[in-house]
């Protein structure tokens, strides 16, 4: 699996014989998990096989070779809808030792657990909740076994399966992660990434006042407008950095 901070995916990149786009794409074909078994990179964390990133800003590659590398790495030959994925019930039921040890390695991709995040069996499924690395909140991943009835129709199989992961958030009280309003992804990033502006423009040397004062004159309306949001928002930096570092 690919690394998620910056200095393991340049520590990946070494790996690679050459540092340019097309030698890294093949490089996670032929290295990484997902890729040998066909699957392609992970919409969101496509910038790590960019070999601009970090240095240089996404927009500052010509749009006709984004264009280009989303196609390389997206092929339509092998995109396909989106399905849940099917493991070997084999190793489902070597899995049932919950000593990670002894697990295959799709079982270790899929419950990849940290200190705390120990899985647990209760006869029916094996169930681990991990620590979700956007927002740092435990959400549960579960591994079950279903019978699955043909001759309903894919609407009626999905209709059940639906009620079975609701039945199983309510009994366990378990939560999704948010995806739209104010406690959204996007909204959080969107959040992150103005006190990560408001940071750097302070640690360039700006008072509060000057730093506000140049986000209008860039961008019509000052970043923040209390000096106390400023504040909050430096700090909370400090934390961010901390995280994705």
């Amino acid at each position: 699996m690919l690394p998620r901070d910056v200095e393991g995916v340049l520590e990946w990149r070494k790996t690679c014989r050459s540092p340019t786009f097309d030698a890294l794409l093949k490089h996670y074909w032929l290295t990484d998990g997902n890729g040998r078994e066909g699957r392609p990179i992970i919409g969101n964390w496509f910038y790590k096989i960019w070999p601009d990133w970090p240095e240089y800003p996404y927009l500052s590659i010509p749009v006709t070779e984004r264009r280009r590398r989303f196609e390389a790495s997206w092929p339509k030959e092998i995109c396909k809808p989106r399905t849940l994925r099917m493991l070997p019930l084999s190793e489902v039921a070597n899995a049932i030792n919950t000593d990670a040890s002894k697990w295959s390695e799709s079982i270790r991709h899929l419950l990849h657990h940290h200190r705390g995040e120990e899985p647990t069996y209760d006869g029916k499924a094996i169930t681990v909740r991990k620590n979700h690395f956007e927002d740092g909140k435990p959400y549960a991943q579960v591994i079950a076994a279903f019978a699955v009835d043909f001759s309903l129709s894919a609407t009626v199989l999905a209709k059940l399966f639906e009620n079975w992961c609701r039945q199983q958030q309510v009994v366990n009280q378990w939560k999704e992660k948010p995806n739209r309003g104010p406690n959204s992804v996007t909204e959080r990033l969107r959040k992150e990434l103005k006190s990560l502006g408001a940071w750097r423009l302070v640690q360039s040397g700006l008072t509060y006042e000057r730093a506000a004062k140049y986000t209008k004159e860039c961008s019509g309306q000052p970043l923040f407008v209390d000096k106390a949001d400023w504040s909050r928002a430096v700090a909370a930096t400090e934390g961010l950095l901390f995280r994705y570092s």
